[in-house]
Parts: structure tokens; sequence; C-alpha cells
């Protein structure tokens, strides 16, 4: 009667430290500006990062007082293009979204090069930068709705993914 004691208590604490993986739905690079809108309050860019993205909200950054004008929030996970992502960070002036800043890491440089190589290649160079600005820009019907820069770390350890609200471009 023991043993079956027993077996019991270990299966249930078996159970109980199992844990299941987070299942993120895939963000596609156009969703930024075409789900996730620029100008959206921070009420309506939380509910699309946490119940549509699926992302887990981590904390505020705090900002000096002289950038009290912004609010910068982070949120943990997701998946962006087919990757995994550490996370995600909104910018936010004046209570309307502004930059997204989205951070991939692998400790495997090949994947990060095979992944900024694969981003690359579903973008559009922006014509308004130099190449080695690693500047690309995402259009709908000839209109810019996103301007994105891609940086990667010393060592190809992660890769930034910055998007910015697309302004129009005075020469």
């Amino acid at each position: 009667m023991k043993s079956l004691f027993l077996f019991f208590i270990v299966t249930l604490i078996f159970i109980s430290c199992k844990t299941e993986t987070k299942v993120y739905p895939d963000v596609a690079v156009d969703q930024i500006g075409k789900t996730l809108l620029w100008d959206m309050n921070y009420v309506q860019v939380k509910k699309i990062l946490t119940e549509d993205f699926n992302l887990d909200f981590a904390k505020e950054i705090e900002q000096s007082k002289k950038n009290q004008i912004g609010k910068v929030y982070e949120f943990d996970g997701g998946k962006f293009n087919g990757v995994g992502t550490k996370s995600w960070v909104a910018i936010l002036e004046n209570d309307s979204l502004r930059v997204l800043t989205i951070n991939i890491e692998n400790d495997n440089p090949q994947k990060i090069i095979e992944f900024e190589k694969q981003l690359t290649e579903v973008l559009k160079p922006d014509s308004n930068y130099s190449i080695t600005e690693n500047r690309w820009v995402i259009e709908d019907d000839g209109n810019r709705i996103s301007e994105i820069q891609i940086m990667s770390y010393p060592e190809d350890k992660a890769l930034i993914v910055t998007y910015f609200k697309a302004f129009p471009k005075k020469y």
C-alpha cells in the first residue's frame, strides 16, 4: 500500500512539474504596419502583442525625466518570420506607436546569418539610404507602411530588427 501511495505522489509531482512549451503564432514581416498599426495607443498595442502574437508582457522600461513624452514596453517570447524571438520592445510617443524592435538571439552565428539573409530576401531595400545602412521598407500599393533597420551583434550572436513608422521623405 505504501509503495502504491508513493507511486501516486511521485506521479503527481512529475505531472505538475511537466512544463508545456508555449506556442507562438508566426508573425509575418508585413504584419508590423498591417496588423499592428502605427499610431495605435498602448491598450491596442498590448492587446495585439499579448493576444494575437501571444507574447508575455515583461515590463515598462523606465525613462529619464526629459523623456517623459515617450513610454517603452518590453514583451518576451514570440516567433517572427519562422524564428523564435527573445523579446519585442514597443516605443510609444504621446501614447502612439512609433517604433517596434524585435530581438533574436542564437548561439549559432550561422543561424543568425541565414535568418538575416532570409529576411532581407523578402524585404525591399530602401532607396533613400545607402545599402550599407541595412535599411529596408515595406510597401502596400506603392505606399510605405514601415521602414526597417537590421543590425547584428558582434560575432553574429543576435539580430535586432527595428521597425519605424514610415514618414514621407522630403528632398
